[in-house]
C-alpha cells in the first residue's frame, strides 16, 4: 500500500473502534495513518497465508495487538477473541509490517504444520 492518509469510509468499514484503539496513536496524524495501513496490510497478508484472501467482511480478522518496535500485528478470528487483547492467544496470526520509502508492506507465515 502507498503510505497516505486512509479514507475515513475505508477505516470505518475495515476496523472496529476497539481495533483502532489498539493501534499506536503516534505523535501526529501521519504516524496513526501509517499504523492503520499497517493493520490493513496485516489483514491482507494473513488472508493470503490462510488462502482465503481478505474476507468479504474485514472484521473476520480482528487486530488483537500491536508491537510498535517490531512492527508486528496480531490478528484473531472473532470467535477466538479473549478478554485481554494485549495477550497473544494460541490461535492468533501474526504479520510483520514495515515501511520502505512510501510503501507499507506486511508478511505473514503460518507456523509449520498449521493448516490454513
Amino acid at each position: 500500500e502507498i503510505a497516505r492518509p486512509p479514507d475515513p469510509d475505508f477505516v470505518a468499514g475495515a476496523f472496529s473502534g476497539k481495533e483502532l484503539a489498539l493501534l499506536p496513536q503516534g505523535t501526529n496524524s501521519t504516524e496513526h495513518s501509517e499504523w492503520i495501513l499497517r493493520a490493513w496490510c496485516a489483514k491482507k497478508a494473513a488472508g493470503k497465508a490462510l488462502r482465503t484472501g481478505v474476507p468479504w467482511d474485514p472484521h473476520d480478522l480482528l487486530v488483537a495487538g500491536v508491537d510498535r518496535e517490531s512492527g508486528r500485528v496480531a490478528l484473531r478470528p472473532p470467535s477466538g477473541s479473549s478478554a485481554d487483547p494485549s495477550r497473544l492467544a494460541a490461535n492468533d496470526i501474526v504479520a510483520t509490517t514495515f515501511r520502505r520509502n512510501d510503501h507499507i508492506f506486511a508478511v505473514c507465515a503460518l507456523p509449520r504444520g498449521a493448516k490454513p
